[in-house]
């Protein structure tokens, strides 16, 4: 195992956190770049017309869960690690770059000329409010941390009344995701972006509960929390390939659900790489490979955040712009607004121990 309080992947690893390396933290640090990268081409494909890109992106759903799972299994190991001051950190790990986004997102709005959010919207997504009160965010992908930041004020409640309190929450969740996929197929109801009254929070919470079970039973129960795990994420594809079957039946042609197996294959990879990196116990990755995953695990919380705004700035003032610059500006982006807003953060708890979990 690597040495204890090795930064890692925006935190730093005491020895509170037993069993879980340097390497295996850099590797989710990977995984979650890799998913912020797959949900920014969701959003790329609608400007490039490049089919990989657009088969790419079509797993963003299934991004979003890998985020959630991520999460919940850094968090619990947070703030199991260390209770004291958890709300302090998780609020100086997230605001800066938060903030930042929503100023990026407003200075890109008076440049391009676009509407700008009233003050009620405004005031409702720092509030972190957004898809409780409204289904509009100020920051387009946003709407995923709102859900984040909900849970995050679950986690000690749910240290205290874990068990068969969280069991049920997992499944009672993921039966309401179920409900609401099938609703909202056949009812053309609004995708969880474009929800209100905590819809979201309800029908995604499973797969941040899940992850948090996976660390939090690490004692005692990991198997059963794995299966747990596995079997809401692959789940959620099977829920998925459901929806378009019936769909197809619906309309009498299954042409269209023919066409969507290849994303749905690749839906499948996607969850089975977050599964892999969680549940992996013994990961063992060189420094050079450690430290690059870590800084790429790092730039992920604001190239999730801040990709579209970069997208529609290239569009508009770059005369030429192939795919590669869309990537390299969004990138670009996302390196400074770490160094600028988050990597302060990294540098004190490295100096106090103190843990950070990814995102």
């Amino acid at each position: 195992m690597e040495p204890s309080k090795q930064q890692v992947v925006g935190l730093s690893a005491p020895s509170s956190s037993v069993g879980i390396s340097g390497s295996k933290w850099a590797l989710l640090g990977l995984a979650c770049f890799l998913l912020a990268s797959i949900v920014a081409a969701t959003h790329l494909g609608g400007l490039v017309n490049m089919t990989s890109i657009r088969l790419y992106g079509s797993a963003a759903f299934e991004a979003i869960l890998g985020f959630l799972a991520i999460s919940g299994f850094s968090i619990a190991y947070s703030y199991q690690s260390k209770p004291a001051g958890y709300l302090r950190r998780r609020a100086e790990r997230i605001l800066p770059t938060y903030w930042a986004s929503i100023v990026y997102v407003l200075w890109a709005s008076l440049v391009l000329g676009r509407v700008m959010p009233t003050v009620l919207i405004l005031m409702l997504s720092l509030l972190f409010l957004n898809g409780l009160f409204t289904s509009v965010s100020v920051v387009g992908p946003a709407w995923t941390l709102s859900v984040e930041v909900w849970l995050y004020l679950l986690a000690p409640t749910l240290a205290r009344f874990g068990g068969r309190v969280l069991i049920w929450g997992i499944w009672l969740s993921f039966a309401f995701f179920t409900f609401y996929s099938f609703l909202r197929s056949g009812y053309h109801l609004p995708y969880y972006s474009g929800t209100v009254a905590g819809i979201g929070l309800l029908a995604l919470s499973f797969a941040w509960l899940s992850g948090w079970r996976v660390y939090a039973s690490e004692a005692n129960g990991a198997k059963r929390a794995s299966r747990s795990l596995a079997l809401c994420l692959m789940g959620s594809v099977l829920v998925r390939a459901l929806v378009e079957l019936a769909s197809s039946v619906r309309h009498h042609s299954f042409a269209h659900f023919y066409e969507q197996l290849p994303e749905l294959g690749w839906a499948v990879l996607v969850l089975a790489f977050v599964l892999w990196a969680l549940l992996r116990r013994t990961v063992t990755l060189g420094l050079r490979a450690q430290s690059l995953f870590r800084y790429l695990g790092d730039i992920s919380y604001p190239l999730y955040l801040s990709h579209y705004t970069t997208f529609e700035l290239v569009r508009r003032f770059v005369p030429y712009h192939p795919v590669i610059v869309y990537i390299v500006a969004a990138i670009a982006v996302s390196c400074l607004m770490f160094v600028v807003f988050d990597r302060y953060t990294t540098k004190r708890e490295k100096r106090t121990a103190a843990p950070i979990p990814i995102r």
